[in-house]
């Protein structure tokens, strides 16, 4: 466990996606500390959806993050069309020594 504040390389999300119809589909995706609602990393792109499989999958990495303060954080994913983001949330905590 690291001390705060600390730099992460590379973190990754793996997504897979079920979709309806084949295309292609905008997203933005921003990584935040939930407590004081900085966004520290954001992204946007396009999901390519081919027709002969209607399943989705999306790499997203963000390199050399800074964590400046522990707590909860999350990877929200807004999809064009969609009402609903994708949200997952983790922690981050810091050694006391």
């Amino acid at each position: 466990m690291e001390k705060l504040p600390f730099t992460i390389p590379l973190l990754a999300f793996l997504q897979a996606y079920d979709v309806d119809t084949a295309g292609t589909l905008k997203f933005r995706a921003a990584l935040q500390h939930t407590d004081s609602e900085s966004v520290i990393a954001e992204a946007t792109g396009v999901l390519d959806i081919p027709e002969s499989s209607l399943m989705g999958f999306a790499v997203l990495k963000f390199g050399n993050l800074r964590f400046e303060n522990g707590g909860r954080y999350s990877f929200v994913m807004t999809i064009n069309g969609q009402s609903e983001p994708l949200i997952h949330t983790f922690n981050i905590s810091a050694r006391l020594t």
